[in-house]
């Protein structure tokens, strides 16, 4: 699953799931009282495959919105303009547009905060990899976002 633990409260989570129809229509209901979006993956273990891939891309959306709202800073750009240009333009990604309403956007990284969850969650990606990938792009991901400082 995916989402807060206030998305689990207001029933707004999204699943991504992996097994036998009948096993994943049986716990539906359990499904449906805390979220929303709910995607069959396919056989038993796609449902965290799937998961995997996404906070992947998560942490690189994560990553490098934070770099770009630095660099605009150093231009001396106006980053609610900067942030709004990009909600509407082909930069358009959920961590920028959300930016101003997600919990840890301006975090750094601590041990027990959602920067550090990244961080695991890109671990995990690099375990899941195709044997022979290139892991060059998420380790690169993982390790700007372990050295994210905080923004205010």
């Amino acid at each position: 699953m995916s989402g807060a633990k206030i998305a689990a409260q207001e029933a707004r989570l999204s699943f991504m799931l992996g097994g036998d129809t009948a096993d994943l229509d049986a716990a539906q209901p359990l499904f449906k009282a805390m979220g929303k979006h709910f995607h069959r993956m396919g056989d038993y273990g796609a449902g965290m495959q799937a998961k995997v891939l996404n906070n992947l891309l998560a942490a690189s959306n994560t990553a490098m919105t934070r770099l770009v709202l630095d660099w605009a800073d150093d231009a001396g750009l106006d980053t609610s303009a900067l942030l709004d240009l990009i909600h509407t333009s082909s930069g358009q990604n959920w961590f920028a547009s959300g930016f101003n309403s997600i919990e840890f956007a301006r975090d750094g990284l601590e041990p027990d905060n959602t920067i550090a969850i990244l961080v695991k969650d890109v671990a995990s990606a690099l375990d899941a990899a195709p044997i022979g990938a290139d892991l060059s792009l998420p380790e690169t991901v993982q390790r700007t976002i372990a050295a994210l400082k905080p923004r205010s």
